[in-house]
This record gives structure tokens, sequence and C-alpha cells, in this order.
């Protein structure tokens, strides 16, 4: 009986252990690399939402300021309309600086309501109750807030029944809404008072 002899030689084997250590090398940096990368798409996803949380918080911080400096306000003055011309101002410039702001307001405790929205079109809306009742006044503006037409409506809106005023007034604090659909423009949003 014959035997078989296998040979193989040394350069020969030395190739194909030096083949399968860089495969192993290739597959395993491979999947190193695909670790790390998910690894780095993690950390700067964190990064990101971190700093769109911050940039969100510092933004609404300032519109917080605003509330509480027109509340101060409020508080000082329950007339509101006597400072109809410097509120306005100040809400025309608080609407221009900040495309996220549809609506700045304010209202006391007479139900006296002063109102500059964006959306569906510019408007300064004045509620005011006296003896001889209650007057809603529109003024339609255009993008420089100059009135462009001006009507004056029977009020059916009274700022004391909705829940930013009794809430802010309970808590005598600022009060972030829930979203919820406005009432003088239908939107969806968030009323911080």
């Amino acid at each position: 009986m014959r035997t078989k002899k296998f040979s193989i030689k040394l350069s020969e084997l030395f190739t194909i252990l030096l083949s399968t250590v860089v495969a192993i090398l290739i597959v395993y940096n491979f999947y190193k690399s695909y670790d790390l990368s998910y690894i780095m798409l993690d950390k700067v996803q964190k990064e990101i939402t971190a700093n769109i949380i911050n940039v969100t918080n510092k933004t609404l911080e300032i519109s917080s300021n605003h509330v509480k400096i027109l509340s101060k306000l409020n508080a000082q003055d329950k007339d509101i309309l006597k400072h109809k011309s410097i509120l306005s101002n100040l809400m025309k410039e608080q609407l221009s600086s900040y495309d996220y702001l549809n609506s700045i307001y304010i209202a006391n405790i007479n139900g006296d309501f002063l109102q500059l929205r964006r959306y569906p079109q510019l408007i300064l809306r004045t509620i005011s109750n006296d003896i001889n009742g209650t007057v809603e006044d529109w003024e339609y503006l255009d993008e420089q807030f100059n009135t462009i037409k001006h009507e004056v409506r029977p009020n059916a809106f009274d700022p004391r029944e909705r829940s930013w005023f009794y809430l802010t007034k309970a808590a005598r604090d600022t009060y972030w809404s829930n979203p919820y659909k406005y009432a003088s423009s239908s939107e969806i949003g968030i009323t911080i008072s």
C-alpha cells in the first residue's frame, strides 16, 4: 500500500497564515470602525440636542422675562390702556425680534386687553371695559406696523375667562400652558403668561 504524502512549502504556509491574519484584521477593524461610528454619531446627536435645548431655553427665557416685565407694569397700574402706546411699542419690538412668536397680549382684572397678533393678519387688538360697556378695537397693520384699516366691533371675548389669565392670577407666577387652540386665530400654540 502506498501512502500519500502531503507537503506544503514553508512559503505557501506563510502566505496562507498571513492572508488569514490580514482578513481577520480587516474584519476586526471594520466592526471596530462601525462601532466607533455609532458612538461618534450618538455623541454628536447628544451635543446637537443639548445645543438646541440650550438655545430654545435661552430664547424662551427672554420672552418669559418680557412677560414678567409686562406683568409688573400691570401690577403697578391697573389701567393698561393708559399705557397702550408704550406697551404696543414693546410688543411690536418683541414680535419683530422673535419669529416664533405669534401673539403677545396683556389683560387686567377689569377685562381690558391689549394684543398684537401676527397671524393670520397683523393686528393690534384692544378691548376696553368702561361704564359704556365693552368695546373691541381692531387696527390692521402693515409690516412696518402702520395702521391700514380700523374696525370697532362688539366684544364677545373676555380674557378673564381664559386659562392663561386665571391660572397665572392664582399662581402669581409665570404660567406655561399646554398646547391649545387660540380664540382669535384658531391656530394651535402655547401661552406663557
